[in-house]
This record gives structure tokens, C-alpha cells and sequence, in this order.
């Protein structure tokens, strides 16, 4: 059978003994969307030399021209090979510091623009990343089976929100959002960050928090290892078949796994 028809007919056994009214929790890049949105933007941001602060490296303050845009890109992969997910995506959020809300979101729908929607492998400053961003059509098929059967759809993310949130709108995606939020210092956007960070663990800390206290969401969906305590923490496990650590322990659990 279809995981997905299977997976419906799981959803409405479940609705059917729920007392408060279920939500579903998405992570969104390379889940909702083919490739990372965030990283889209850092490569756009970082090839047009667009970075307005100079102090997002552990040296210190340094001239915002090519080398430091380099040095800023290639850190935040670095921080990504050494399994650093947390610094890696706060590096990817402070890169919208100095902006106004306005301004990051042009610049976010400028990289989804640039990016288009055929997947592709290049490379930037000798690092090879993924390029190319669209809604895999089983989340979309996904999105739509949910709001059809009044589950609410949250989108629960470790990128910036601005970033998220822009992409959701030029994709077409409903949903509420959790992901990093920058705070404002004057309607400028800062390096400092609302916590707690919806990171690994922290997904479930900000369900709790933010979504509901008491309840665990009905349905829960990820591509990695980083959004496993997000999808143990749900009724129903799914995850989207990226051959990595995630989908091997998918098929030890006899979890569903919507292929790419």
C-alpha cells in the first residue's frame, strides 16, 4: 500500500480517539522542501557580499569584504562536518543581523529566486552544496490531507524564521511556525536570539512551550538524525527517506518513510 494512503488511515484512527483538537509537526528544509532554505539564502547572502556585521566569527571584528563573506560560509560547514548543529545554525540566523525584516525577506525571496527549482550540485569558496528548492509533492499531498481533516499543521524548524517563513509564502505552504527568532534592537535585526532554540531537543522543548503542554502532537515528520526527539515525541513517525542515519533507524522501528 501506499505510505501515504497508509499513513491516512492511521491519522483518522488516531483523531478518532483524540479529545483536543491534533496538530502535526514538520521539520521544513530537505522535509517540506527539497534542500535547505537557509543554507540557499547564507550562499546567496555570502556570494554577493551582503553580510552587515563584521563580528560573526570567533576572531572578532573583522572588514566585511570577500574574504570574511568566505570565511563566514565556510565556517558555517565546517561547524556542520564537525556535527556542531547548534553553532552552525545560529551562525546561519546571525547572518541576518544589520537587516531590517523587510530587507532579510527581499533577500530570502532573491535566493529562492536564484536557486530555482531543479535540483543541482555546485560548489562555493571549494565547498560542494545543494542547490535548487521546491515542496516535495507527498508534503504538499501531506499539508492538504491535514488541513483537510482539521489537524493542525506546524512547521517546526532549526533555521532562521525569516528565512522559513518568506519560503512558506512563496511556496504556497499553511501552517504556524517555530524556528530561530532574531531579536529586533530598533527595527534592526540582532544577533541575539529568542531561546529556547528549536534545535535538536529543543523542537520539543518549543512544542511544549509554545504549542501545547500537555499533549504530544499526533503526527511528526523529519530528514535527520537532529529531528529525531521531534518525531519519538509524536503518536505517529514518519520520516522522508534521505538514506542517512534517520532512515536506517525508520526501518529498524517500522516507521513510515516517504521516499524522495
Amino acid at each position: 500500500m501506499d505510505p501515504l494512503v497508509s499513513l491516512q488511515v492511521a491519522v483518522r484512527d488516531h483523531i478518532d480517539h483524540q479529545q483536543a483538537r491534533p496538530f502535526a509537526v514538520l521539520d521544513f528544509d530537505n522535509t517540506c522542501i527539497v534542500n535547505d532554505v537557509a543554507e540557499a539564502t547564507l550562499a546567496y547572502i555570502c556570494r554577493n557580499q551582503l553580510l552587515r556585521r563584521d563580528d560573526l566569527l570567533p576572531s572578532g571584528t573583522r572588514y566585511c569584504g570577500p574574504a570574511y563573506h568566505q570565511q563566514v560560509f565556510r565556517r558555517y560547514y565546517e561547524l556542520l562536518r564537525q556535527g556542531n548543529i547548534q553553532s552552525a545554525s545560529l551562525l546561519c540566523a546571525k547572518a541576518f543581523a544589520g537587516f531590517k525584516r523587510n530587507e532579510a525577506e527581499d533577500v530570502v525571496a532573491a535566493a529562492i529566486d536564484a536557486e530555482g527549482s531543479v535540483p543541482v550540485v555546485s560548489e562555493l569558496y571549494g565547498v560542494p552544496i545543494a542547490g535548487g528548492l521546491a515542496v516535495r509533492p507527498v508534503l504538499r499531498r501531506l499539508i492538504d490531507f491535514f488541513e483537510a481533516n482539521d489537524v493542525k499543521v506546524w512547521i517546526v524548524s532549526a533555521s532562521p524564521e525569516i528565512a522559513v517563513r518568506t519560503a512558506m509564502k512563496c511556496f504556497g505552504l499553511p501552517g504556524k511556525l517555530i524556528a530561530l527568532r532574531n531579536k529586533l534592537d530598533d527595527a534592526v535585526i540582532s544577533m541575539d536570539l529568542d531561546e529556547p532554540y528549536s534545535i535538536r531537543e529543543g523542537k520539543v522543548d518549543c512544542i511544549r512551550m509554545f504549542i501545547d503542554a500537555e499533549n504530544r502532537p499526533l503526527f511528526g515528520i523529519g530528514d535527520s538524525m537532529h529531528d529525531l526527539p521531534m518525531i519519538e515525541y509524536a503518536d505517529i513517525h514518519a520520516v522522508v527517506d534521505c538514506d542517512n542515519a534517520l532512515t536506517m533507524e525508520a526501518t529498524r522501528r517500522g516507521w513510515f518513510i516517504f521516499r524522495s
